[in-house]
């Protein structure tokens, strides 16, 4: 029983520190990327783009382990979504990772371009927007992962009636935003920022409801489907 508490508040703790680690290293990241001359800015800018990668690392170890972890209370409602739950988190993961690497390229293109000029560095400024754009392409192929392969979790969480009703209605409606958003980006039909707050706000609640109060009823998410109705 009190191995259960402390792995479910470990999953509110991976989910904070998640979403911690994706904003502080989008705030990092974005100044650095949006000037016109940004490769002449990279030299300078080298530790924070290597701060951003180990924020973006820690953010893609963190929803691993959520997937992993969360295994274990998502198979007593459904094996089949605790397993699609993984696999969603996992290549999520990977997606970013993709987006890390493109990144961290700059530093390489930023040191070539400190030393030419001319046809060679318009060259370089071609390879670091791609890399740019990569990273960018990346970030929302991930979150329409995140979206979509979070909807059943969230359905796993009503069926067992393991947190209030209210909190999982924020989760569906947070979730169903992020990857509609991120798919309308990509259509280039960008609906800004404030979209995404339902998912903000359910990710950050949903992770300080886990470390204070933890699942509803640990002889729920223990209970088959079909005992709900004997």
């Amino acid at each position: 029983m009190n191995s259960n508490k402390y792995l479910v508040r470990l999953i509110g703790l991976l989910f904070l520190v998640a979403m911690a680690a994706s904003i502080a290293a989008n705030l990092i990241i974005l100044p650095i990327v949006s000037p016109l001359d940004f490769l002449a800015l990279i030299s300078s800018k080298e530790f924070e783009i290597r701060i951003y990668a180990l924020l973006m690392l820690l953010n893609s170890i963190s929803v691993v382990g959520i997937g992993v972890l969360s295994y274990q209370f998502l198979s007593k409602q459904n094996k089949l979504v605790a397993i699609g739950y993984i696999v969603s988190r996992v290549v999520e993961s990977v997606v970013l990772v993709f987006g890390i690497i493109s990144i961290l390229s700059l530093i390489k293109y930023g040191h070539q371009f400190a030393t030419l000029e001319g046809v060679e560095s318009g060259y370089l400024e071609v390879l670091g927007k791609s890399a740019i754009g990569h990273n960018w392409y990346a970030y929302h192929i991930a979150m329409i992962i995140l979206g979509i392969g979070s909807l059943p979790f969230c359905y796993s969480l009503w069926k067992g009636r393991l947190i209030p009703k209210y909190l999982i209605i924020l989760g569906f409606i947070g979730y169903t935003l992020l990857a509609s958003t991120s798919i309308l980006s990509i259509l280039d039909m960008n609906l800004g920022l404030i979209v995404t707050l339902p998912v903000f706000l359910f990710e950050v609640l949903f992770g300080f409801y886990l470390i204070t109060k933890g699942f509803k009823s640990n002889s729920v998410a223990q209970k088959p489907l079909h005992a709900e109705h004997s």
